[in-house]
């Protein structure tokens, strides 16, 4: 399995013991491999049409997804069915994963790290404000965003 995946999706039939167990064991392949463990996973139930045939419960995948953590959702690929919410949840995850909140809270907060995000922070305050603005001003917000910074990196130690 390669580690530079960014998100997986795992798909299963709605119907189909089987291919909800090989479900399972692709998530736990993937959160048992150190470099992919926190990588976002959504999990699609297909063949939502077929209620009546139904052979992983609800409870079942929700049971999974709380122990987990992945989103999941049932879709009906022959009907075009939630398929369209397939992609914007994957979209969202992989949004949250990679959001700066998310690698702030998942730094070690190396040197190096915190100066990038200070970096960051005050280049997009710079597109953000009028050209005529005081430069003092960006500093002073800069200053601001290192004190929160700092205090995030230090608790987590």
């Amino acid at each position: 399995m390669p580690d530079e995946m960014d998100a997986f999706i795992v798909v299963y039939s709605i119907d189909s013991r089987r291919s909800w167990k090989l479900a399972t064991t692709a998530i736990e392949m993937i959160k048992s491999t150190p470099s992919l463990k926190n990588t976002p996973i959504v999990v699609a139930g297909n063949k939502a049409d077929l209620e009546r045939k139904r052979t992983v419960t609800r409870n079942e995948v929700r049971a999974a997804s709380a122990q987990y953590g992945f989103e999941n959702l049932e879709i009906s690929v022959a009907l075009d069915h939630d398929v369209d919410d397939l992609l914007v949840s994957l979209v969202a995850e992989l949004k949250e994963a990679y959001s700066p909140t998310t690698f702030l809270e998942a730094s070690t907060c190396v040197e190096d790290d915190f100066h990038a995000a200070i970096r960051r922070y005050s280049q997009r305050k710079k597109k953000s404000l009028p050209e005529d603005i005081n430069r003092a001003q960006v500093c002073r917000d800069a200053l601001t965003v290192d004190d929160e910074v700092k205090q995030v990196c230090f608790s987590k130690l």
